[in-house]
């Protein structure tokens, strides 16, 4: 079985459905939503930001955008579906389980 989910190209009609998840060209925070994502077999675009070798680390393409994107909190990662606009893992992991039904339940 093989998921897209690196795809740029929209699915037709459904441009403005397909979930953005963007952070850096690394794994780190935004690697456990990625996870989650394809395990729940949701078509999301995968953002990644590069950033410039060291010592300057350059982040200049994130830096042009950063503002631009009606972000109240403006941060990486962040996630949009929608009208849906959500900064910081922790956050877009809670949202995420809520909508896929992944929250824990106590048992009575």
């Amino acid at each position: 079985m093989s998921l897209n989910f690196h795809s740029q190209e929209a699915r037709p009609g459904q441009q403005d459905m397909t979930p953005l998840l963007a952070y850096w060209d690394v794994r780190g925070f935004a690697q456990a939503i990625r996870n989650l994502l394809v395990y729940k077999g949701v078509e999301f675009e995968d953002k990644r930001y590069p950033h410039g070798p060291p010592p300057e680390y350059s982040c200049g393409e994130w830096l042009s955008q950063k503002f631009e994107l009606g972000l109240k909190f403006p941060n990486l990662p962040y996630y949009m579906d929608g009208d849906v606009k959500i900064t910081q893992s922790l956050a877009i992991l809670r949202y995420l389980a809520r909508k896929y039904d992944l929250n824990a339940r106590w048992q009575t």
